[in-house]
């Protein structure tokens, strides 16, 4: 138990399941001090028995009322457990959705604020990078923008600043071909969701698998 806690110690990001390799341990102390409990007396009775079978009794009435109640103010975290709700939708849904309805095919280049939350993350596509009907790709420097609105010439371009409340999307400006990019650098916030990157036009496009 100790190394275990000393091991998450040295974490600098924390999520609950990282302490399941010590669960069986964790339900055997438990069980050890119920034992204990069990023997205890109060003038002569077996109080502790008592006590010993109340523990299990008031866990199945908490997990009862838990789902009973559903998600209470606070449980929301972006890797949710059963109880908690998932992150709110920060747009990119949205956005997709409308992007489906327009005819042909379109690209999204993403632009974000040096204080970007890394969760709320915009660019990952398909599995088939090139047949996809909306491509998201990273502003990056001016020639490898421009490299990548070359690659993707048949598509429709349009700047997304993402981190504008709300998010803003417009026509991608040509003069940010030859003015200094006001994005980051394309590894600076990596795509959580991302099992792969393919390199088109000097920028990266990370690729996840959609789950059916």
């Amino acid at each position: 138990m100790g190394v275990a806690l000393i091991g998450l110690e040295a974490e600098t990001f924390y999520n609950p399941h990282y302490f399941s390799t010590s669960t069986s341990l964790t339900l055997a102390l438990v069980l050890l001090a119920m034992r204990c409990i069990s023997r205890w007396r109060w003038h002569g009775k077996k109080s502790g028995l008592f006590l010993a079978r109340m523990i299990p009794a008031i866990c199945v009435f908490l997990f009862v009322l838990r789902v009973a109640h559903g998600p209470v103010a606070g449980d929301e975290f972006y890797a949710n457990a059963w109880y908690e709700r998932g992150p709110e939708s920060f747009g990119r849904l949205a956005i997709l959705q409308q992007l489906d309805q327009l005819p042909g095919k379109q690209l999204v280049v993403v632009r974000y604020k040096p204080d970007h939350i890394v969760f709320a993350e915009w660019v990952y596509n398909s599995a088939s990078i090139d047949a996809s009907k909306v491509v998201w790709a990273r502003e990056l420097t001016p020639s490898e923008n421009e490299g990548l609105l070359k690659y993707f010439g048949e598509r429709r371009a349009w700047l997304l600043e993402a981190d504008e409340k709300p998010p803003r999307l417009s026509e991608y400006p040509a003069e940010n071909l030859s003015s200094p990019s006001a994005g980051l650098e394309g590894d600076r916030f990596p795509s959580y969701a991302a099992v792969e990157t393919k390199a088109v036009a000097g920028a990266e496009l990370s690729v996840f698998r959609v789950l059916k």
